[in-house]
């Protein structure tokens, strides 16, 4: 099947990975179609297969495999220990005097605390950063305009000295060519008078 592809076509059989999927076993995780499930439960008669129509699929608590001895289902919790224990485990003496639970019960006890959990994350927790994120944008907008208005005020400020400075210029500009007349009138006077001598 292409890998591109797959997302759009419709889940196969794990056997005949041709038909469309209509079983599930719960105990081997496989899907099946109707024509596959008979073949699926003969290829291997040691397990106890439990075969679920697709959309009831992990309905059927799947007990986690023993560590200690293979093929066996733990179907109790050594809470000694903290782990999941088989029945020959339990004819061992390795867990004697140990508190032992059924593992339905830690699954329920897990559960409760999820659901606790997820429920003062959502009553709690959550409100919470929602606030501080609100209160974080608030100072953002905040800094921004405060920002906004010192920039606003620099670019007046400037505005303002270089109306004063052009001021200044043109003032220094004026006196300059004032002086320069002046001056310039002054030593035409004395070449005048000075040519006028020459003439005599």
């Amino acid at each position: 099947m292409d890998p591109r592809t797959s997302a759009q076509d419709v889940m196969r059989c794990d056997l005949c990975e041709t038909a469309v999927v209509q079983m599930h076993c719960d105990t081997c995780l496989v899907n099946l179609c109707m024509a596959c499930v008979g073949i699926h439960i003969s290829n291997d008669e040691t397990k106890n297969h439990k075969v679920v129509k697709f959309q009831a699929r992990k309905s059927t608590l799947l007990y986690p495999t023993c560590r200690t001895h293979d093929k066996e289902r733990c179907e109790m919790f050594c809470k000694n220990c903290d782990i999941p224990v088989c029945i020959s485990c339990l004819g061992s003496n390795q867990h004697l005097g140990h508190e032992l639970i059924k593992v339905l019960q830690v699954v329920g006890e897990k559960k409760d605390k999820i659901v606790k959990e997820s429920n003062e994350f959502k009553d709690t927790i959550y409100p919470t950063f929602q606030e501080i994120a609100f209160d974080v944008q608030n100072k953002m907008s905040q800094l921004k305009k405060d920002y906004g208005d010192l920039s606003t005020a620099i670019t007046k400020h400037g505005e303002d000295w270089h109306r004063e400075i052009d001021k200044l210029l043109k003032k220094l500009k004026a006196e300059v060519d004032e002086t320069k007349n002046t001056q310039l009138q002054t030593l035409q006077k004395q070449l005048d008078e000075i040519n006028k001598k020459i003439k005599f």
